[in-house]
């Protein structure tokens, strides 16, 4: 019994790494950079001037009146 409690020990512990795995902790986020990037891209493209704070009381008090 303890010959074999030693050995489980000392044996080095080898995992592989299963497709899910890989496809969570590898690609998805280089997957999900990529959807961001090319998200703002297009966001900048096809509305360039819609980011500003229009909205804000304070910076645009003419187009609130």
């Amino acid at each position: 019994m303890e010959s074999a409690l030693l050995h489980a020990a000392s044996a080095p512990e080898t995992q592989s790494l299963s497709f899910l795995d890989i496809a969570l902790w590898v690609v998805l986020p280089y997957v999900s950079f990529a959807i961001l990037i090319v998200g703002l891209a297009w966001r900048y493209k096809t509305d360039q001037y819609g980011w500003t704070s229009r909205s804000s009381q304070w910076n645009e008090p003419t187009i609130l009146r």
